[in-house]
This record gives structure tokens, C-alpha cells and sequence, in this order.
């Protein structure tokens, strides 16, 4: 049982939450920035909206529509700034569910699902500790606050259920055996410019083959080399070339939010000393007397 309390709630570093905080903001902003130039189309009256566990009478008018966008951005800025996350997370979380059920749930997607986790789980931790608008901690362990090991981990096990469940589901499918599915996949709806390009060249089979393998055993094994500190890194950085691969080739850079959640597998001592160095960098230098 201590082991166990040990592993969920011990003290820990707030430097890693609060790298996930700025890198997740950041892809929140891109996200719910993106969807401005059709906000009337998909969640006003003007547009064509199909809410999910909400009735008709819940879409809301154009002006009403912009007015809550602007709340929603304006918590998703406090959010990565760090100010007040106590509350601006809880109330990011209540406009992304808001927007999700009126019809970003009809798209049925992993990423909304994932991005509605993991503001659930942050929203139980101190995530403007350090690096933040409003600090609420100096930089020592965050031994007084150690429900935040706990949001971490959870956050950690997430996103390696995801990749595991994917791999496995892709292991066990007969199309993704052979070389057609990685081929076809790059010529259907989801497929870009490039990866038309790239299908053009009429690469030999073995190419699609390898490819849609790398892709399998990346899934399958990165939940575990991320959690091993000899191999995380490496498991980032290929973690990293494939969900821009993906955004590349199959116009989904909605998934960078795993990426966010790299930095808490990352040395909480190796965030601790780039902070300081950053601090160092940017501050500016005292005149020297004299």
C-alpha cells in the first residue's frame, strides 16, 4: 500500500505540469482558433448544427455564438498563461463540452474525446505552480500539493492506453497485414496534396508494407519505452516525426495534443534547469557600473 500511495501521490516537480500546461494551451489556441472562419456554420442558428444530447432550442444565435467563442478563447489564453487555472481550466472544460455537445461530437473523433480527458484530469491538479501569469508555487518540489502526481500519471497512462489500443487494434486487423490499407489510406478523404504526391510516385509495394508496420509497432511499443528514461526521448522524438507525418499526409494535426503530454515524461530535472537557463537568456542584463 505505501508503494502504491508512493507512486500516485508522492511529491513531485511542478516543472513538468506546467510544461504541459504552455504546450497544451498552445495547441488548444490553434485548435479553437481554427475554428473561426466557419464558428456560424457549425454552432449558430445560420448554420447547419446537429447537436448530440442537446435539443434544437440549444443552438444559439450568431451574436450569442460569438460572444461565448470569445469566452472560450479567452479561458483557453488564461489557461496557457497560467492565470487562475483553478478555475479557468474548470471553465475551458465547460466551453469545450458546451461546443462538443451542440456538434463537434457528431465528427466522432479521438481527439475530441481525448482533449475532453484531459482537461477532466487537469483540472484536479495546480498547473500554474510555476511558469505561470499568477505563480502559486516557488520552484521546490511540490511536496504540499501531491495530488499532482496523481493528475500526471493519469495523464501519462491516457496516452498510453491510446497508442497501446490503437496498436493493437491495428495488429489484429486483416487489412492492416498487408500493404493496401497504408496506400489506399493516403489516396482516400483524409488524404493531402502531398500524400496524393507521394502515391503518384508508385513506390514498390515493401514501402507501404514497412510503413503501415512502423506505424503498429511504434503504437505498441512506445507505452512502454516512454516510461523508461533510456528511451523516452527517442520514443518522443519518433512520437513526434509520426503525428507530423499524419498532419502532413492525412490533414489530422489535431492529434498533436499527445505531444503536449511529452513533457511529462520528460526529467522533471532537465525542464527544472531549461527554465532557469530561459530565465537567465531573457532577463535583462543590469548596467555594469562605473
Amino acid at each position: 500500500m505505501a508503494h502504491w500511495n508512493r507512486f500516485w501521490f508522492q511529491g513531485a516537480r511542478p516543472e513538468p505540469l506546467a510544461a504541459f500546461r504552455i504546450l497544451y494551451g498552445i495547441y488548444l489556441l490553434g485548435y479553437f482558433g481554427s475554428l473561426a472562419g466557419k464558428l456560424f456554420l457549425v454552432f449558430s442558428t445560420e448554420g447547419v448544427v446537429q447537436p448530440w444530447l442537446l435539443p434544437h432550442s440549444a443552438i444559439p444565435p450568431p451574436m450569442v455564438v460569438l460572444l461565448l467563442y470569445a469566452l472560450w478563447m479567452l479561458f483557453t489564453v488564461a489557461f496557457t498563461l497560467g492565470y487562475r487555472t483553478s478555475w479557468a481550466t474548470p471553465m475551458l472544460l465547460l466551453f469545450y463540452g458546451y461546443f462538443y455537445l451542440l456538434n463537434l461530437a457528431v465528427k466522432d473523433t479521438a481527439y475530441d474525446r481525448l482533449n475532453l480527458i484531459l482537461l477532466t484530469t487537469a483540472c484536479f491538479g495546480r498547473l500554474d505552480s510555476i511558469w505561470a501569469a499568477r505563480p502559486t508555487l516557488s520552484t521546490t518540489p511540490d511536496t504540499d500539493f501531491p495530488i499532482n502526481n496523481w493528475v500526471a500519471r493519469m495523464i501519462r497512462l491516457q496516452i498510453c492506453f491510446l497508442y497501446f489500443g490503437a496498436g493493437l487494434w491495428k495488429f489484429s486487423a486483416p487489412a492492416w497485414q498487408g500493404h493496401e490499407m497504408m496506400r489506399w489510406t493516403l489516396l482516400g478523404a483524409w488524404g493531402t496534396p502531398l500524400a496524393f504526391r507521394l502515391a503518384a510516385l508508385n513506390l514498390p509495394n515493401i514501402f507501404y508494407f514497412g510503413l503501415g508496420w512502423s506505424v503498429i509497432i511504434f503504437e505498441l511499443i512506445a507505452p512502454f519505452t516512454l516510461n523508461f528514461r533510456s528511451t523516452s526521448k527517442a520514443t518522443m522524438i519518433a512520437g513526434t516525426a509520426f503525428h507530423v507525418g499524419v498532419a502532413l499526409l492525412l490533414n489530422i494535426p489535431e492529434f498533436f495534443n499527445c505531444i503536449a503530454t511529452y513533457a511529462l515524461f520528460w526529467p522533471p530535472e532537465e525542464l527544472a534547469a531549461f527554465g532557469h537557463r530561459l530565465r537567465v537568456t531573457v532577463a535583462p542584463r543590469r548596467p555594469t557600473p562605473e
